[in-house]
């Protein structure tokens, strides 16, 4: 859902994606903004059950849950598929007795490329780059539907000391 074009979490007018969320870009004019910008959304997320792995495209099937929840199935799946990866990355380098955050955000800031259900993308992190989607899709509203109209959309590594920076 994006309002005027503008990030809805706070009205940050930085360049950057942020899960589902497009924000403005430095001196974007508001009012300029089309309904068709406004209808647009990227997202390293799945907002279709088409678009779901099996078993879980046949389980939300089965839900009765409408396609409108899709998006939340997805985000939901997967920040615990990478709580999860994380949390198995750990256990397996320090021992269960012995994972604490610090092994935690080790682990985190190691993975690379892991793909985790419910998402489009690959994620990777590192000390620098804490918000993970290597790529993101792009989505516009058409006629009050959700459709796929762009793949692959590179996300920079743009916070301070990110490989990206100019």
């Amino acid at each position: 859902d994006v309002r005027n074009g503008c990030d809805i979490g706070g009205g940050h007018r930085g360049v950057g994606i942020k899960a589902g969320r497009l924000r403005c870009l430095p001196g974007s004019d508001r009012k300029n903004i089309t309904q068709a910008e406004r209808s647009m959304q990227l997202t390293p997320f799945k907002c279709l059950p088409s678009e779901f792995e099996e078993p879980v495209k046949t389980i939300y099937q089965k839900s009765g849950l409408p396609e409108s929840i899709a998006m939340i199935v997805s985000l939901i799946s997967g920040y615990h598929d990478i709580y999860a990866e994380v949390t198995r990355r750990a256990v397996n380098k320090v021992g269960v007795n012995n994972v604490d955050g610090q092994a935690a955000y080790d682990a985190l800031t190691h993975m690379k490329d892991f793909k985790p259900v419910g998402y489009h993308s690959t994620v990777s992190f590192t000390k620098t780059k804490l918000q993970g989607p290597d790529f993101v899709v792009m989505y516009q509203i058409q006629n009050g539907k959700s459709v796929l109209v762009e793949k692959d959309i590179y996300v920079p590594d743009l916070l301070p000391g990110g490989k990206d920076v100019p």
